[in-house]
């Protein structure tokens, strides 16, 4: 007898079940992340962050060899954490004018590339006259090549038509 959860469970593609373990990890995920910005925690599945960060598998093993289910991260915003996650388990997220550098800095220091491109197809679609200067201050701080390359492209566009 199948329960309430168990159809998704059972009838789902891959992508749809791990975008559902995203939606419930508050109830189920098995690693306590603690943000030292606010203090607050965020639940997550050890799976996951292993699968798509080194920089998250090295952290979850302590020196000893022995694992643990409880991570600090203190410079990232709750609200950039729970993007950076839905990426993590989705491959997707918003990225904007306003949250492309706070996603950018979860890319760099938790080493995903995915979500690097991510932003460099974003950029183009969100970059205007008004924050190329933002967005190429943003590319530069990050050595993106690409995104430097696509605010100067955009910036030739603009002065010369």
């Amino acid at each position: 007898m199948e329960g309430k959860t168990g159809s998704w469970q059972t009838q789902s593609p891959l992508a749809e079940c791990v975008r559902k373990m995203y939606e419930i990890r508050k109830e189920n995920g098995d690693v306590t992340i603690k943000i030292g910005k606010d203090g607050s925690e965020v639940k997550a599945h050890k799976f996951i962050l292993v699968c798509r960060s080194n920089v998250f598998s090295t952290m979850l093993e302590n020196k000893d060899g022995k694992t643990t289910n409880e991570l600090i991260v203190s410079d990232i915003k709750r609200e950039t954490l729970e993007q950076f996650l839905e990426f993590l388990y989705t491959d997707k997220t918003i990225v904007t004018k306003d949250n492309i550098e706070e996603l950018l800095l979860c890319a760099d220091r938790f080493k995903t590339k995915l979500l690097t491109k991510l932003c460099t197809v974003s950029l183009s679609k969100i970059i205007t006259l008004g924050t190329i200067c933002e967005m190429l201050r943003i590319a530069e701080r990050f050595q993106e090549k690409e995104m430097i390359k696509i605010c100067l492209t955009k910036l030739r566009i603009e002065f010369v038509h």
